[in-house]
C-alpha cells in the first residue's frame, strides 16, 4: 500500500497545477463603402428617335418617341438631362441634311403633351431635366419628340439628322 500511494503522489507532484486562467480582447470595425452608381443608356434595338419620311414642306406636327433605361443604386436621386444635339441654334433643336445645308428644326419633351421641354442637367438638377430615385432595377424614361407643322418648315429632300447626348447626374 505504501508503494500505491508513493506513486500516487508522485503522479500528483508532477502534474502541473492549474492556474486561474486569464484573457485579454481587442475589437475591430468592419467597413464596406457604397458609392452611389448610376448609369444611363440610349433604349433597346431601337434607339434612335425617327419622325418618318414627309413629302415637300413640313405643314403638320410630326411626333415620334424613343427611350432611356437608368439604372441607379437603390435610393440614389438623379437627374437625366439632353443637350440640345451637334446642330442646335440659339437654343433650337435642330437637324441637318446629310447632303445640303437645310435644317429641320424640332424639340423633345418629357411628357406626352409636349409641353415639358427636356433640357440639360447641372448640379442638383434643373427645372427642365427629369428626376428620379433609382431602385435597382432599369426605369425606362420615355422621351417624346416633335417636329413642329407651324409655322411651315419648307426644306430640300434629303435624309436630316442630329445627335443627342444624354447625361446622368448622381
Amino acid at each position: 500500500m505504501n508503494a500505491l500511494k508513493i506513486s500516487l503522489l508522485a503522479v500528483l507532484a508532477a502534474a502541473p497545477f492549474a492556474a486561474d486562467a486569464a484573457n485579454t480582447s481587442s475589437s475591430f470595425g468592419v467597413e464596406l463603402t457604397v458609392q452611389n452608381s448610376c448609369t444611363v443608356t440610349a433604349g433597346g434595338t431601337a434607339a434612335d428617335m425617327n419622325f418618318g419620311t414627309v413629302t415637300g414642306n413640313i405643314t403638320a406636327n410630326r411626333d415620334a418617341t424613343t427611350s432611356l433605361t437608368v439604372n441607379c443604386n437603390n435610393g440614389a436621386n438623379y437627374h437625366v438631362g439632353l443637350n440640345d444635339g451637334v446642330n442646335a441654334l440659339t437654343g433650337q433643336r435642330r437637324m441637318a441634311s446629310l447632303t445640303t445645308s437645310g435644317f429641320v428644326n424640332y424639340e423633345l419633351y418629357s411628357d406626352s403633351g409636349r409641353t415639358a421641354r427636356w433640357g440639360v442637367t447641372a448640379a442638383g438638377g434643373t427645372a427642365t431635366d427629369v428626376d428620379g430615385t433609382g431602385n435597382n432595377a432599369d426605369q425606362t424614361l420615355t422621351v417624346y419628340g416633335r417636329v413642329p407643322g407651324a409655322p411651315v418648315q419648307s426644306v430640300g429632300a434629303g435624309v436630316y439628322h442630329d445627335t443627342i447626348t444624354a447625361t446622368i447626374e448622381f
